[in-house]
């Protein structure tokens, strides 16, 4: 008999995919960012780390990390609309700071 598949802890209709790393739940892909988001979202809401209006640099390597903060910044900041702009600065070690004028709403 071939080993069934699990399915995700949280909607309990998708295929888990992943084991998150901080409760180790077997999730779906979907879950997982909606989780993700939702945990970053409590993080700036509680700490009180933007005031609406403000005006937010994010400087970005292109390396995975930065990349994921510039994505889900942008994703949390139109879902919620917590500050004016999120704007994304490429930062290189041989260069310095260089202003790419993405400005994201």
């Amino acid at each position: 008999m071939a080993p069934t598949a699990r399915l995700c802890c949280i909607c309990g209709e998708a295929r888990a995919a992943l084991r998150r790393p901080k409760t180790f739940e077997q999730v779906c892909r979907g879950c997982f960012y909606r989780a993700f988001e939702d945990e970053v979202h409590e993080t700036i809401v509680g700490s009180g780390m933007f005031r609406r209006g403000d005006r937010v640099a994010v400087g970005v390597s292109g390396g995975k990390d930065s990349t994921v903060l510039a994505h889900v910044l942008t994703t949390l900041n139109a879902r919620h609309e917590w500050v004016q702009c999120v704007r994304c600065c490429g930062v290189g070690t041989k260069h310095g700071i260089m202003d790419e004028g993405s400005s994201l709403r």
